[in-house]
């Protein structure tokens, strides 16, 4: 009779593909991580986009720039040159440093208002999700009242009310960005708070504070720092659009939106004051889309590869 061959214990495979060896060895394990760390992704690239808007933004008084704010009528509408590398707008001043001293507006705008939504949305998304009851239908049929309103219409109702300015366009940011990451945050506690773990400190007598904060907390995170990453490029998206409007940083202090709205006039003889900062609107928003998408492919463990 033929020798049988039996294979080794380390060469039997499982369903993924891979090795239970392999999948028993830390080593492996680690090399691999270290594969899915090193492998470029969208959330790389919107890191180093993103980095440089920042550092732009943190040097730009330093930087050796025009004076944003100098009038010289004599230059006004030149295209771009060695001298004005983005050219000069309407009254002749430095569109590059206006729009560099514009990033430090919308980054502001964008990160402030998104911290605080995201900080009062997780606070009343768990309240609403874990306890419920007359809390949870309060918190939940206002955000379907302010969801009920487009974001523009909503925001120059709240800024006609408050008035124009840039905290105002913080709050009504906030108050537009609430509603989602409410409702994300709720969603994930209603399906983690009745899964065994959560049930089990619930049993034992663990005070709620504790079963929120242990428990519930850690897997409703990832959802909303994804959402967070990617309401970032809508707070730039709005705060670009309530500038245009006149709703927004009151010139002359430079702002995207209010360079869009100075250039829409000059679209035909000099499509430069509108176009240049049209494109860091853009950059930007996608930058903060990439990061959205990186991190929910690394935060998502059904996305991991």
């Amino acid at each position: 009779m033929p020798e049988r061959r039996i294979l080794p214990s380390h060469t039997v495979q499982v369903g993924s593909g891979v090795s239970e060896s392999a999948r028993s060895n830390p080593f492996s394990r680690m090399g691999n991580n270290w594969r899915r760390l090193l492998k470029p992704d969208a959330g790389r690239v919107g890191i180093s986009i993103l980095s440089f808007f920042v550092i732009l933004a943190i040097m730009a008084p330093v930087l050796h720039l025009a004076d944003p704010y100098q009038i010289s009528p004599s230059n006004r509408l030149q295209g771009p040159s060695i001298e004005h590398i983005f050219g000069t707008d309407h009254y002749g001043r430095d569109l590059l440093s206006r729009v560099i001293f514009g990033t430090r507006s919308s980054l502001s705008v964008a990160i402030a208002a998104m911290g605080i939504a995201t900080v009062v949305g997780l606070v009343l998304g768990l309240t609403a999700g874990y306890f419920g009851g007359i809390w949870g239908h309060i918190v939940m049929r206002s955000t379907d009242i302010i969801m009920a309103f487009p974001s523009i219409l909503l925001g120059m109702a709240l800024i006609a009310a408050i008035g124009p300015g840039l905290s105002n366009i913080i709050i009504v940011i906030v108050l537009v960005q609430l509603p989602t990451l409410i409702r994300i945050v709720r969603g994930d506690t209603l399906v983690v708070k009745e899964k065994e773990f959560v049930e089990a400190s619930r049993s034992i007598g663990a005070p709620a504070r504790y079963t929120i904060l242990r428990h519930v907390l850690p897997n409703t995170l990832p959802s909303l720092i994804v959402m967070a990453a990617l309401g970032m490029a809508q707070a730039v998206i709005l705060e670009s659009a309530f500038g245009f409007l006149g709703l927004g940083v009151q010139p002359p202090t430079p702002s995207w939106g209010n360079l869009l709205s100075e250039g829409r006039e000059y679209m035909r003889v000099a499509p430069h004051t509108s176009i240049v900062p049209g494109m860091f609107v853009v950059v930007l928003a996608f930058s903060f889309n990439l990061l959205g998408e990186g991190l929910r492919n690394r935060l998502d463990p059904r996305r991991r590869v």
